[in-house]
């Protein structure tokens, strides 16, 4: 230990290792809940340009089998490219942190940072509709309220806000002994000089 720092005290420990113990929870969670929306997200695409094509019939019935088929690829491909997105743009646990001082905590939609990217499937799907000649696009993303890959999105989304909410809590406790030390650390500068 250098001179000029201060060991921390026996109540102060727990506090950091709950920090880094709500950190190892919080990049579980996100890691649990950027799968499903990958997962998730990749398949939307199919389903969303599918339900069009049975909503619209006769537009649809129009379309040739060789206008289906390249339909139904392109679907697949940018349904991959999505996922490979997803899994890029939300891996870093900064953009996780994002939702610490949220006020609405029931679904990840209020944190911009990451619904933003989720929704980005959204544009995705739109332009296959509009370059395959579908009319009234705008599909709209909903979160899967079913089990994706053997997890469930709204327990782990109540998770991590609870975790969000664990760790602002710890983060402030943190703040605190931060103050404190730098003070001590002052009074001891004071009374040496």
């Amino acid at each position: 230990m250098e001179a000029n720092e201060i060991p921390l005290m026996k109540d102060e420990i727990p506090t950091i290792a709950s920090r880094a113990e709500l950190m190892d929870r919080l990049e579980g969670i996100a890691s649990d809940i950027r799968e499903i929306f990958a997962e998730d997200g990749e398949g939307f695409a199919i389903r969303a340009v599918r339900a069009r094509f049975l909503e619209d019939e006769a537009f649809s019935a129009e379309l040739s089998d060789d206008a289906l088929a390249s339909l139904k690829a392109r679907c697949q491909t940018e349904g991959a490219a999505f996922r490979v997105e997803v899994e890029q743009a939300l891996a870093p646990i900064s953009l996780w942190l994002k939702g610490m001082g949220v006020a609405e905590r029931t679904s990840l939609e209020s944190v911009p940072e990451i619904w933003d990217v989720v929704s980005g499937v959204e544009a995705r799907v739109d332009g296959i509709l509009q370059e395959h000649g579908f009319q009234g696009v705008g599909v709209r993303y909903t979160p899967p309220v079913r089990f994706v890959s053997g997890r469930y999105l709204k327990t782990l989304v109540e998770h991590y806000w609870r975790t969000i909410g664990a760790l602002e809590t710890i983060e402030s406790a943190v703040q605190a002994q931060e103050r404190a030390w730098s003070r001590t650390a002052l009074a001891k500068r004071w009374d040496s000089a």
